[in-house]
């Protein structure tokens, strides 16, 4: 294990973040390290190689709609890939998302099996041991091999055929080709798996999700509540989180603020990546489109008093353990991977979809003290952070390489 390629959807977002922690860990190692996404920019760093065009992305795309057969399109992208893994000689791969229409899956598998390259496929979420989605949000058919998916119009949408149960056994045969390949992930995630026959005597390992906890940490407050309008003695309500898809969960932290309207001692402040600007829909509501950098990210989540997290699907979402780094402490529904993020210290958990009980919570909600800071952090430094992670995918690799 000397030539390491890291490949990912992309260079940003919660598991570009995760992929660069990792890329900058290992480097620091002392291993070489190539770090391979679909789309976006080398930023004129050499070990950075995007994998596709916009053209093959867009047929990619195009292809997956019609044809409704994800990760087996972009057959040239993945031989350029191919290329650049021949010519850094690279020996182990490590994978997160490859549901991005990028990569021609076959081929890549192909060439890990016929170059004996070692894998190790980092599961953030729930696309490797089910046909097509990405989160199965309680449906059972991937115990039997998928068909007649209920998810076809989600995740990179299927326009006219059911190809589940055809992807399903197309990955069985990808991953059983691969005589030194591992899974690992959260512990919700590796529980759901073991359930999946596509995974049958697999090595899975539990690996918790991590963040940079050092650009996560707890950060002053008093410029950006004074730019909002947010008074002193008012309780912060925050998340972060899209209103599409609809499982993301954006349209229920609305509802809670609204139940709460009349009640001025909270203010709720929504990041929403797929708005942009400053909204004030309502006098308690604030949304914030897309925020930039990390170190303002770490502001709004130190300003939080509670980080209110609705999603219906995440297996561990990584603005949750952002937030907890910052001192935030967690209110989530009871779904998916939610409860396994943290102990009853640190998180609340309510019935799913209802924001009555959300709103309850809230209104139980007072000012963040110190002790509570200090709480959330440490409870986030002694799980999620990101060199402790490098370590443990070190110590994995090294047992089967």
């Amino acid at each position: 294990m000397k030539n390491i390629a890291i490949i990912n959807t992309g260079s940003k977002g919660s598991t570009g973040k995760i992929a660069r922690n990792l890329y900058h860990d290992l480097k620091e190692k002392g291993y070489n390290v190539s770090f391979c996404f679909d789309h976006g920019k080398d930023e004129s760093n050499p070990d950075f190689y995007v994998i596709d065009n916009k053209l093959d992305r867009y047929w990619h795309s195009l292809m997956s709609h019609l044809l409704g057969k994800q990760g087996t399109h972009s057959t040239l992208a993945t031989k350029r890939l191919v290329s650049l893994l021949k010519s850094k000689h690279v020996d182990t791969v490590i994978v997160l998302s490859l549901h991005g229409n990028y990569l021609n899956q076959s081929v890549f598998f192909k060439y890990l099996a016929k170059n004996d390259i070692q894998c190790l496929y980092l599961m953030i979420d729930e696309y490797p041991y089910v046909g097509k989605c990405t989160g199965t949000e309680g449906c059972t058919k991937f115990l039997h091999g998928c068909g007649h998916c209920e998810a076809l119009r989600l995740h990179t949408p299927s326009w006219f055929f059911d190809r589940s149960a055809e992807l399903y056994r197309w990955k069985e045969r990808n991953y059983n080709s691969v005589r030194r390949i591992a899974f690992a992930g959260p512990e919700f995630v590796i529980n759901t798996a073991k359930l999946s026959p596509m995974m049958k005597d697999k090595k899975m390992f539990v690996l918790d999700e991590a963040i940079n906890v050092d650009t996560y940490s707890p950060r002053n407050t008093i410029a950006l509540k004074k730019e909002l309008g947010i008074r002193d003695d008012q309780v912060v309500i925050v998340t972060a989180t899209s209103y599409s898809p609809e499982y993301k969960g954006g349209r229920y932290f609305d509802e809670t603020a609204n139940l709460l309207l009349d009640d001025e001692r909270f203010v709720f402040v929504h990041i929403a990546n797929d708005r942009q600007g400053i909204e004030r829909p309502q006098k308690n509501l604030i949304i914030r489109g897309y925020i930039e950098t990390l170190e303002e990210m770490a502001v709004y989540f130190s300003m939080a008093d509670l980080f209110l997290f609705p999603s219906l699907q995440d297996t561990m979402s990584n603005t949750c353990l952002e937030a907890l780094a910052c001192g935030t402490p967690l209110l989530c529904f009871n779904i998916s991977g939610m409860p396994y993020i943290g102990d009853e210290s640190v998180l609340t958990l309510v019935e799913p979809r209802n924001t009555n009980l959300l709103a309850e919570e809230v209104r139980k909600t007072k000012k963040k003290t110190e002790n509570v800071n200090d709480r959330c952090r440490s409870y986030a430094l002694s799980r999620y952070n990101s060199q402790d992670y490098c370590n443990k995918v070190v110590n994995i690799l090294k047992q089967y390489e």
